[in-house]
């Protein structure tokens, strides 16, 4: 499963940094936002964090409204990358 962590977006700046374990459960302690971008078969097998977003879709969603309004959530998006 992968994590990362986007934190402070701007309009023409993309942060993002892979999350371990422990960095994923301090940021979730944190209050950070998870976003799962897991298929509904997936979650139904492997289940969820607790609070997460549930994407409809990984490649295409509205951000206006899955996404929080306030721009300075940190958030973390997660999926499994099967092949």
């Amino acid at each position: 499963m992968a994590l990362a962590w986007a934190a402070g977006c701007k309009a023409h700046e993309t942060t993002f940094k892979l999350l371990d374990l422990k960095a994923a459960q301090a940021a979730h302690t944190a209050h950070a936002v998870f976003v799962d971008a897991n298929t509904p078969e997936f979650r139904a097998k492997n289940g969820v964090v607790p609070g997460a977003i549930l994407l409809d879709n990984y490649r295409t969603y509205d951000v206006a409204t899955t996404l929080p309004a306030d721009k300075n959530t940190p958030l973390v998006f997660y999926c499994t990358s099967r092949t």
